[in-house]
Protein backbone atom coordinates (compact mmCIF):
# COMPACT_ATOMS: atom_id res chain seq x y z
CA UNK A 1 0.00 0.00 0.00
CA UNK A 2 1.33 3.82 -0.51
CA UNK A 3 2.53 5.31 2.13
CA UNK A 4 2.06 9.05 3.16
CA UNK A 5 4.24 11.71 4.59
CA UNK A 6 2.43 11.70 7.78
CA UNK A 7 2.66 7.67 8.27
CA UNK A 8 6.23 7.52 7.26
CA UNK A 9 7.10 10.08 10.01
CA UNK A 10 5.47 8.01 12.37
CA UNK A 11 6.66 4.60 11.36
CA UNK A 12 10.42 6.72 11.00
CA UNK A 13 9.89 7.67 14.77
CA UNK A 14 8.34 4.24 16.00
CA UNK A 15 11.43 2.44 14.69
CA UNK A 16 13.28 4.75 16.02
CA UNK A 17 12.00 3.79 19.66
CA UNK A 18 12.08 0.39 18.81
CA UNK A 19 15.82 0.99 18.37
CA UNK A 20 16.47 2.76 21.65
CA UNK A 21 15.32 -0.38 23.26
CA UNK A 22 11.67 1.95 24.42
CA UNK A 23 9.49 -1.18 23.90
CA UNK A 24 6.72 0.85 22.48
CA UNK A 25 3.09 -0.31 22.17
CA UNK A 26 0.36 1.37 19.97
CA UNK A 27 -1.05 2.97 23.34
CA UNK A 28 1.98 4.65 24.55
CA UNK A 29 3.45 5.80 20.88
CA UNK A 30 0.14 7.02 20.10
CA UNK A 31 0.29 9.11 23.66
CA UNK A 32 3.88 10.13 22.85
CA UNK A 33 2.56 11.59 18.75
CA UNK A 34 -0.26 13.36 20.61
CA UNK A 35 2.71 14.96 23.13
CA UNK A 36 4.91 15.96 19.96
CA UNK A 37 2.08 17.36 17.97
CA UNK A 38 1.76 19.31 21.36
CA UNK A 39 5.08 20.30 21.81
CA UNK A 40 6.78 20.33 18.85
CA UNK A 41 3.66 20.69 16.41
CA UNK A 42 3.96 18.08 14.23
CA UNK A 43 0.80 17.02 13.49
CA UNK A 44 1.32 13.41 13.52
CA UNK A 45 -0.93 12.43 15.99
CA UNK A 46 -3.38 9.47 15.59
CA UNK A 47 -5.12 7.28 17.20
CA UNK A 48 -3.79 3.77 18.93
CA UNK A 49 -5.65 1.93 16.11
CA UNK A 50 -3.87 3.48 13.82
CA UNK A 51 -0.69 2.83 15.27
CA UNK A 52 -1.24 -1.15 15.32
CA UNK A 53 -2.39 -0.66 11.37
CA UNK A 54 1.55 0.68 11.03
CA UNK A 55 2.71 -1.70 12.84
CA UNK A 56 1.52 -4.16 10.38
CA UNK A 57 2.72 -2.80 7.12
CA UNK A 58 6.39 -2.37 9.29
CA UNK A 59 5.50 -6.66 9.32
CA UNK A 60 3.97 -7.14 5.98
CA UNK A 61 5.42 -5.01 3.58
CA UNK A 62 9.37 -3.79 5.07
CA UNK A 63 9.87 -7.24 6.46
CA UNK A 64 10.17 -5.46 10.10
CA UNK A 65 11.27 -8.49 12.51
CA UNK A 66 8.89 -6.87 15.05
CA UNK A 67 7.78 -9.42 18.03
CA UNK A 68 5.71 -7.83 21.14
CA UNK A 69 7.48 -8.85 24.94
CA UNK A 70 4.14 -9.18 27.06
CA UNK A 71 6.28 -8.50 30.13
CA UNK A 72 7.43 -5.06 29.37
CA UNK A 73 4.12 -4.40 27.10
CA UNK A 74 5.86 -3.15 24.28
CA UNK A 75 7.68 -4.19 20.41
CA UNK A 76 11.00 -5.03 20.23
CA UNK A 77 13.41 -6.04 17.42
CA UNK A 78 14.28 -9.49 16.81
CA UNK A 79 17.64 -8.23 14.85
CA UNK A 80 19.55 -5.30 15.57
CA UNK A 81 20.87 -5.62 11.36
CA UNK A 82 17.32 -5.13 10.06
CA UNK A 83 17.14 -1.51 8.03
CA UNK A 84 14.38 0.45 7.21
CA UNK A 85 14.28 0.68 3.59
CA UNK A 86 12.09 3.80 3.10
CA UNK A 87 11.68 6.02 0.37
CA UNK A 88 13.09 9.13 0.88
CA UNK A 89 10.99 11.66 2.52
CA UNK A 90 11.64 14.99 1.88
CA UNK A 91 15.05 16.99 0.94
CA UNK A 92 15.33 18.62 4.50
CA UNK A 93 15.53 14.82 6.06
CA UNK A 94 18.12 14.23 3.57
CA UNK A 95 20.84 16.66 4.03
CA UNK A 96 20.02 17.31 7.70
CA UNK A 97 23.60 16.23 9.40
CA UNK A 98 23.57 13.74 12.06
CA UNK A 99 26.05 15.45 13.59
CA UNK A 100 25.29 16.75 17.02
CA UNK A 101 21.70 16.70 16.77
CA UNK A 102 20.41 15.47 19.63
CA UNK A 103 22.39 18.43 21.34
CA UNK A 104 21.26 20.99 18.48
CA UNK A 105 17.65 19.92 19.88
CA UNK A 106 18.01 21.14 22.95
CA UNK A 107 19.13 24.29 21.89
CA UNK A 108 16.97 25.33 18.66
CA UNK A 109 13.70 26.72 18.78
CA UNK A 110 10.99 25.29 16.79
CA UNK A 111 10.64 24.87 13.75
CA UNK A 112 14.03 23.80 13.25
CA UNK A 113 13.76 21.35 16.05
CA UNK A 114 11.25 19.97 15.20
CA UNK A 115 13.14 18.95 11.61
CA UNK A 116 16.42 18.07 13.76
CA UNK A 117 14.68 15.47 15.54
CA UNK A 118 13.00 14.37 12.20
CA UNK A 119 16.78 13.73 10.91
CA UNK A 120 18.10 12.08 13.84
CA UNK A 121 15.26 9.67 14.02
CA UNK A 122 15.16 8.89 9.87
CA UNK A 123 19.08 8.25 11.06
CA UNK A 124 18.43 5.96 13.68
CA UNK A 125 15.41 3.98 11.56
CA UNK A 126 17.63 3.26 8.54
CA UNK A 127 20.87 2.79 9.67
CA UNK A 128 22.53 -0.33 11.35
CA UNK A 129 24.12 1.57 14.58
CA UNK A 130 27.89 1.82 13.23
CA UNK A 131 27.82 5.01 12.64
CA UNK A 132 30.28 6.01 15.24
CA UNK A 133 34.02 6.31 14.37
CA UNK A 134 36.65 8.01 15.57
CA UNK A 135 36.13 11.44 13.53
CA UNK A 136 32.45 11.39 14.60
CA UNK A 137 33.20 11.11 18.04
CA UNK A 138 35.98 13.67 17.88
CA UNK A 139 33.09 16.38 16.22
CA UNK A 140 30.76 15.22 18.52
CA UNK A 141 32.98 16.58 21.68
CA UNK A 142 33.68 19.82 19.40
CA UNK A 143 29.67 20.40 18.52
CA UNK A 144 29.14 19.95 22.40
CA UNK A 145 30.69 22.96 22.97
CA UNK A 146 32.29 21.92 26.67
CA UNK A 147 35.22 23.49 28.52
CA UNK A 148 36.54 20.15 29.52
CA UNK A 149 38.60 17.57 27.75
CA UNK A 150 37.27 14.03 27.11
CA UNK A 151 39.51 11.22 25.11
CA UNK A 152 37.63 10.26 22.42
CA UNK A 153 38.38 6.99 22.61
CA UNK A 154 37.69 6.74 26.03
CA UNK A 155 34.13 8.15 25.11
CA UNK A 156 34.32 5.90 22.15
CA UNK A 157 34.32 2.82 24.30
CA UNK A 158 32.05 3.90 26.77
CA UNK A 159 29.30 4.64 24.36
CA UNK A 160 30.08 1.58 22.67
CA UNK A 161 29.85 -0.89 26.02
CA UNK A 162 26.13 1.36 26.23
CA UNK A 163 25.42 0.39 22.38
CA UNK A 164 26.60 -3.09 22.92
CA UNK A 165 25.14 -3.31 25.90
CA UNK A 166 28.59 -5.07 27.57
CA UNK A 167 30.02 -3.82 30.72
CA UNK A 168 33.35 -1.33 30.60
CA UNK A 169 35.57 -1.50 33.07
CA UNK A 170 36.94 2.11 34.27
CA UNK A 171 39.33 3.57 36.16
CA UNK A 172 37.68 6.69 37.85
CA UNK A 173 38.76 9.70 39.10
CA UNK A 174 37.09 12.12 41.57
CA UNK A 175 36.21 15.20 43.02
CA UNK A 176 38.97 14.76 45.58
CA UNK A 177 41.40 13.77 43.43
CA UNK A 178 40.99 9.56 44.59
CA UNK A 179 41.67 7.32 41.91
CA UNK A 180 38.78 3.80 41.67
CA UNK A 181 38.08 0.83 39.91
CA UNK A 182 34.85 -0.23 38.66
CA UNK A 183 32.89 -2.27 36.71
CA UNK A 184 29.81 -0.25 34.94
CA UNK A 185 26.72 -1.96 33.01
CA UNK A 186 26.15 1.84 31.32
CA UNK A 187 22.14 2.43 31.19
CA UNK A 188 21.98 5.88 30.08
CA UNK A 189 24.64 8.08 28.21
CA UNK A 190 23.21 11.84 28.86
CA UNK A 191 24.83 15.28 28.02
CA UNK A 192 23.71 17.65 30.93
CA UNK A 193 24.30 21.10 31.20
CA UNK A 194 27.81 21.05 29.44
CA UNK A 195 28.91 17.58 30.70
CA UNK A 196 29.07 14.22 29.14
CA UNK A 197 27.71 11.95 31.87
CA UNK A 198 26.74 8.26 32.27
CA UNK A 199 24.61 6.37 34.58
CA UNK A 200 24.49 2.91 35.17
CA UNK A 201 25.00 0.21 37.59
CA UNK A 202 28.31 -0.88 39.37
CA UNK A 203 29.03 -4.91 40.36
CA UNK A 204 27.43 -4.87 43.57
CA UNK A 205 23.84 -3.22 42.08
CA UNK A 206 24.43 0.11 42.99
CA UNK A 207 22.91 3.04 40.45
CA UNK A 208 25.93 5.54 39.67
CA UNK A 209 26.91 8.43 37.65
CA UNK A 210 30.13 9.06 36.58
CA UNK A 211 31.05 12.06 34.14
CA UNK A 212 32.83 10.57 31.33
CA UNK A 213 35.85 13.01 31.35
CA UNK A 214 36.83 12.01 34.89
CA UNK A 215 37.29 8.47 33.27
CA UNK A 216 41.05 7.92 32.74
CA UNK A 217 40.64 4.40 31.69
CA UNK A 218 38.13 2.24 29.86
CA UNK A 219 38.07 -1.34 28.92
CA UNK A 220 35.20 -3.00 27.22
CA UNK A 221 34.33 -6.46 28.79
CA UNK A 222 32.56 -9.35 27.06
CA UNK A 223 30.24 -9.67 30.03
CA UNK A 224 26.70 -8.71 28.59
CA UNK A 225 23.69 -7.00 30.29
CA UNK A 226 19.82 -5.59 29.64
CA UNK A 227 19.14 -1.76 29.36
CA UNK A 228 16.33 -1.34 32.56
CA UNK A 229 13.88 0.76 31.21
CA UNK A 230 13.17 1.64 34.08
CA UNK A 231 16.48 3.84 34.46
CA UNK A 232 15.86 5.50 31.01
CA UNK A 233 12.19 6.16 32.09
CA UNK A 234 13.62 7.88 35.16
CA UNK A 235 16.00 9.70 33.42
CA UNK A 236 13.59 11.01 30.93
CA UNK A 237 10.92 11.93 33.43
CA UNK A 238 13.08 13.54 36.40
CA UNK A 239 16.20 14.56 34.51
CA UNK A 240 19.92 12.82 35.07
CA UNK A 241 20.33 13.51 38.76
CA UNK A 242 16.66 13.84 39.60
CA UNK A 243 17.22 16.31 42.51
CA UNK A 244 13.60 17.40 43.94
CA UNK A 245 11.68 19.76 42.27
CA UNK A 246 9.88 22.40 44.66
CA UNK A 247 6.24 23.26 43.45
CA UNK A 248 4.34 27.02 44.09
CA UNK A 249 7.22 29.38 43.75
CA UNK A 250 5.92 32.52 43.29
CA UNK A 251 7.47 35.75 42.67
CA UNK A 252 7.79 39.24 41.73
CA UNK A 253 9.39 40.59 39.31
CA UNK A 254 10.06 44.03 38.05
CA UNK A 255 8.97 45.88 35.62
CA UNK A 256 12.86 45.99 34.29
CA UNK A 257 12.60 42.74 33.65
CA UNK A 258 9.00 41.84 32.87
CA UNK A 259 10.00 42.02 28.80
CA UNK A 260 12.13 39.50 28.50
CA UNK A 261 9.87 37.32 31.45
CA UNK A 262 6.98 37.92 28.50
CA UNK A 263 9.28 36.27 25.74
CA UNK A 264 10.15 33.40 27.93
CA UNK A 265 6.54 32.08 29.20
CA UNK A 266 6.10 30.15 26.51
CA UNK A 267 9.62 28.42 26.56
CA UNK A 268 9.45 27.84 30.57
CA UNK A 269 5.69 27.87 30.78
CA UNK A 270 5.35 29.56 34.00
CA UNK A 271 1.89 31.09 35.24
CA UNK A 272 2.10 34.80 35.01
CA UNK A 273 0.47 38.09 36.27
CA UNK A 274 0.91 41.59 35.15
CA UNK A 275 0.41 44.17 37.76
CA UNK A 276 -0.64 47.62 36.88
CA UNK A 277 2.67 49.21 37.65
CA UNK A 278 4.21 46.95 34.81
CA UNK A 279 5.40 44.32 37.00
CA UNK A 280 4.94 40.55 36.95
CA UNK A 281 3.67 37.91 39.35
CA UNK A 282 4.69 34.63 38.39
CA UNK A 283 4.67 30.67 39.68
CA UNK A 284 7.38 28.71 38.52
CA UNK A 285 6.86 25.58 36.79
CA UNK A 286 8.11 22.45 39.84
CA UNK A 287 12.37 23.43 39.66
CA UNK A 288 14.93 22.56 42.06
CA UNK A 289 16.27 24.75 44.86
CA UNK A 290 19.17 25.47 43.56
CA UNK A 291 18.27 26.62 39.68
CA UNK A 292 15.44 29.01 41.36
CA UNK A 293 18.17 30.38 43.89
CA UNK A 294 20.76 30.82 41.05
CA UNK A 295 18.25 32.25 39.17
CA UNK A 296 16.39 34.83 41.54
CA UNK A 297 19.94 36.29 42.78
CA UNK A 298 21.50 36.58 39.20
CA UNK A 299 18.29 39.09 38.56
CA UNK A 300 20.79 41.33 41.59
CA UNK A 301 17.33 42.36 43.41
CA UNK A 302 14.60 42.56 40.58
CA UNK A 303 12.73 39.51 42.13
CA UNK A 304 11.38 39.54 45.30
CA UNK A 305 10.08 35.84 47.22
CA UNK A 306 6.97 35.52 47.65
CA UNK A 307 6.44 32.67 48.22
CA UNK A 308 7.27 29.92 50.05
CA UNK A 309 8.78 32.47 52.86
CA UNK A 310 11.61 29.99 54.04
CA UNK A 311 13.09 30.43 50.55
CA UNK A 312 12.82 34.07 50.99
CA UNK A 313 15.06 34.35 53.88
CA UNK A 314 17.46 31.80 52.33
CA UNK A 315 17.43 34.19 49.17
CA UNK A 316 17.72 37.61 51.78
CA UNK A 317 20.44 35.18 53.90
CA UNK A 318 22.47 34.97 50.86
CA UNK A 319 22.20 38.54 49.82
CA UNK A 320 23.83 39.08 52.83
CA UNK A 321 26.83 37.30 52.40
CA UNK A 322 27.27 38.56 48.74
CA UNK A 323 27.51 41.96 50.72
CA UNK A 324 29.42 41.02 52.84
CA UNK A 325 32.34 39.38 50.94
CA UNK A 326 31.98 42.14 48.73
CA UNK A 327 32.74 45.68 51.03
Amino acid sequence: MPVNKKQLLRMIKFIAELKQNSYPNSKTFADQLKQMDINENLNISCTARTVQRDIEVLKGEFDAPLKFDAERNGYYLTSNYWEFQCPPLCEELMTSSLLGARLAEDMMPQPLKGSIRDAVDMQLATSNSEFLDKAFIESLIVASGINVEIDPDIFKTVFDGWRLRRAVKITYKSQDNNHSDQQLDVHVVSFHKGIWYVKGRIENDTLKIFAIHRIKSVELTELEFEIDQAIVEDVRRNGLFNYPKLSGITLHCDASIAFYLQEQQKAKKFKLTQQPDGSLIIVLQPVTEFDAMRWILAEAGRIRVLEPEWLREKVADAGRKIIEANT
